[in-house]
This record gives C-alpha cells, structure tokens and sequence, in this order.
C-alpha cells in the first residue's frame, strides 16, 4: 500500500529536512512534495517530525538467565518498543553447553516468529569452540548473523572466554564481516578483589565495590590489543566507565571499534544501590557507578563520544527480582530499559528540537552500521526499509514506561512529551494516532537459517 507522510520535518543525522514523504511496498519510495493530484492516502504531519526507526540493538527477550526467566517475551517487548517509536530489536541467542549451535538458533527463531510487532535479529553467543560450532557459525554469515557477543567474565556461568581463544576465533574470522561484541569485566581482576577481604553480600553496594571501573578498562584493553593484532572489528557493550570511553576513543587511530552505553549509566549512580532494602531492583553487571563517573559519562555521551545507545534490557519480574533479599550474589543481574531509550536520548542531548539530529545518529544510523543494516535501515533514503517514527515532542507530559511486564520501574518518577503518533515498520503502521493497532505480529526476522 502507498501512502503520502505530508508537512512534517525529515530527520536525518545530518539535520532537518522540509519534505514529504512517500512510502510504498515497505520502502521509502520518494522524498518529495506530494503530488497535487494523487489519489494515494495522505497522513498530514503538521508540526511533527519524522525520524528513521531507532534500533535497540542490545536487548534480551524470552530467556532464562541464572535459572529465572525472563520477564519480557518477544510480544511484550516488540510492544513497548514500537510504542516508543523503537523498529528494531537485536537479541542474544547464548549456546548451552549440551546444544548445538543451530538447535539454540532455531529455538529462539520460534520464539519470535509470528510474536514480534518489529524487527528482530540475533547476536550469537557459542560457548563451544569445536570445529562443527566455527563451521556452522561460518555458513550463517550469509544468514544475516554477522556477530558473536563473548563475556571476559562469568566462568561460573559458563560464559567466561579466555583471551587467547578470543584472539584464535578472531584470527579465524579475519577475512570475514564479523563483528565481535564484548562484555568487558576481567575476570582475573574480579577473582582477586573477592577474596580481598570478607565482603557483606546482604548489601547491593557491595555488588559495586566488588566489580569496580578498574576490571572493566582492563579487560577493554586486552580487546583493543587482539582487536590491533587480529585486525578485527569490534563493538564494547554497556560502557560504563569515562576512563573506558577515553580509551576507545584513542583506539579508533589504531583498530576498528565502537562502543555502545546504557541510559543507566547516564542518569542513575550507586546511590541507588545504597539502600539496603530496594537497592536490589537496580542491580545489574556491570554495576551502577559513582556519580561523579555518572556525570563525566553524560558529558562525553553528550558530545558524541560514545558511537551509539542501547539499552541491555533484562528485565526479570518482581518475583524473580527479589527472590535472595539476603545475597546480592543470587539476586538476577538486569533491569528493564526499551521504553525509556528515546526518552532518556532526547534529554540527554538537550530536549530541544536540536537533539533530533543527534539522536537519529546514536538511535537509528550508528545501530545499524554496527549491525550492518546501513542504508537498508538507520536513515531515510530512497529505496531504505519504511521504518519510520513520527515525534510530537510537546506531547502529554507522561510516566517513562520500561517495560509492560510486572517489573521494577528502572526510571521511577522520570516524566516526558515525547509522544509517537505514528510508527511504520516496513511501512506497516503498528502505531496509528497514538494507538497500538493490536494488529497480528509481523515483525521481521532478520537473521534465519
């Protein structure tokens, strides 16, 4: 179906555009002024903006994580993301031990096929490096999964990597478009601060004084050192630490890497993590820092320091949350983000009209580079997917909503006007005058096999 987006402003991270805007067939068909004689719908947009669907591109749906489930499935959290103005949504598929790697895949394919209202797409985690596991992940390329996410940390979890198997996995993948995502805590580090003296688990600060910012500029540096000598492309999840950013950004003269951070560590600090009896709900690795940190992470953030956002969105129910009030070492490490993103964006750089910019460059464009969407996706462009999100910024000043599911409120009491009148994927409005079309989910799957 064709349909004219008329009168409203083009978004683009290079600025604002006045023109209208013709979708058709799931693509961007022209950028134009409407014709005075078509007979096409129009949607008239007066006053709004139009922005290229944001990509959350570090999110975990409809899993199990430490044992407890997850809160959010691939229907919940598709719909918190659309009705936030969020087209696409890149998860984690992790390989258990006794699983082949395509078994694991499929599983979460049938999770979300059919369940989705946007884009979804997998980063892979093997947790096996036997021949049959590289060569599987080899034919997939072609597939659509183009990145694996290892964890320098986590050996009881069956997650923890050696750097030496990182550099050989890296020097097997040389030659191809690969992109390796770290969580970035080095375990080494982290083994000797707990036995450093008889820490009190019964308080969630002491999460935070155990995984303090020193274990993750470490494991980032041994990164940037098999990044330089495998000369391999890289992208470091959830950076929480300024010392972090200023050494990946002086890493950029030398390899190929980018790093995302997490509205959290923008806008909370480890006071939060103070309270004895709540300070469990904000638990999550790496910790909430201190808030001077806080503030010199908002100010490169702001400046464009760090190439893009992401939520990490974990979110476990109320139930799950608390279930160890009396160690902090049980309780599930994650808190819920999606429906805050753009939210927390918008602020971030100002909350003006100025900030739209910005924000299709760390929302939209910068995401899907990473994941090597780009132009398919991330601008609006003739010819790009019709993911698109129409912005009131002075809409009904509202509650920030993270999740639908019975969740702790990452952002309790954080108000905004941003409002999504209208949100296409594909071309599909799945928002339409403010209101979820409750249509059957069809998101598409982006990574298959």
């Amino acid at each position: 179906m064709k349909r004219w987006l008329q009168n409203g402003t083009l978004v683009t991270a290079s600025g604002l555009i006045q023109s209208d805007l013709l979708i058709a067939d799931g693509k961007i068909a022209a950028i134009e002024t409407t014709p005075i004689d078509t007979t096409d719908p129009i949607i008239d947009l007066t006053g709004k903006y139009i922005l290229p669907g944001m990509i959350d591109l570090h999110v975990h749906l409809d899993d199990v994580i430490g044992g407890i489930p997850l809160a959010d499935s691939y229907a919940s959290g598709s719909e918190v993301a659309v009705r936030n103005g969020i087209t696409t949504l890149w998860s984690f598929i992790t390989q258990s031990p006794e699983q082949p790697i395509s078994s694991a895949i499929q599983s979460a394919i049938d999770k979300a096929v059919r369940h989705s209202y946007c884009s979804i797409g997998w980063h892979l985690t093997p947790t096996r490096f036997d021949e049959e596991t590289m060569s599987v992940c080899e034919h997939l390329i072609d597939s659509g999964f183009r990145s694996f996410k290892f964890y320098t940390t986590y050996r009881e979890a069956g997650l923890y990597i050696d750097y030496e198997t990182i550099g050989n996995i890296m020097e097997r993948f040389r030659n191809q478009p690969i992109t390796f995502l770290f969580h970035c805590e080095d375990e080494a580090s982290l083994q000797t601060i707990s036995t450093l003296q008889e820490w009190d688990w019964s308080k969630p600060i002491t999460h935070a004084y155990t995984r303090p910012e020193v274990v993750e500029l470490a494991a980032v540096e041994a990164i940037i050192e098999l990044a330089e000598k495998y000369d391999a492309t890289v992208h470091i999840v959830h950076v929480s630490c300024a010392r972090t950013v200023d050494r990946i950004l002086t890493a950029k003269e030398t390899c190929r890497i980018t790093c995302e951070t997490a509205p959290h560590y923008l806008f909370l600090d480890d006071r939060m993590l103070q309270d004895s009896d709540q300070g469990y709900r904000w638990l999550c690795s790496p910790p909430l820092r201190p808030k001077r940190n806080v503030s010199n992470m908002a100010a490169r953030a702001g400046m464009g320091q760090i190439d893009l956002f992401a939520t990490d969105h974990c979110a476990f129910s109320k139930v799950g949350k608390s279930a160890f009030p009396d160690d902090v070492r049980k309780t599930p490490k994650g808190i819920a983000g999606i429906g805050a993103l753009p939210h927390l964006a918008y602020v971030l750089f100002g909350a003006e009209e100025s900030s739209l910019p910005k924000m299709a460059r760390h929302l939209s464009e910068n995401p899907a580079r990473v994941l090597q969407l780009y132009p398919q996706k991330g601008t609006i462009a003739i010819g790009s997917d019709a993911d698109l999100t129409v912005i009131d910024l002075h809409g009904e000043r509202k509650q920030v909503v993270s999740s639908l599911m019975s969740v702790y409120e990452t952002y309790p009491g954080f108000m905004s006007t941003l409002n999504f009148p209208y949100v296409f994927v594909q071309g599909t409005p799945v928002i339409e005058n403010f209101q979820f079309t409750k249509n059957e989910p069809e998101g598409a799957i982006l990574c298959n096999i």
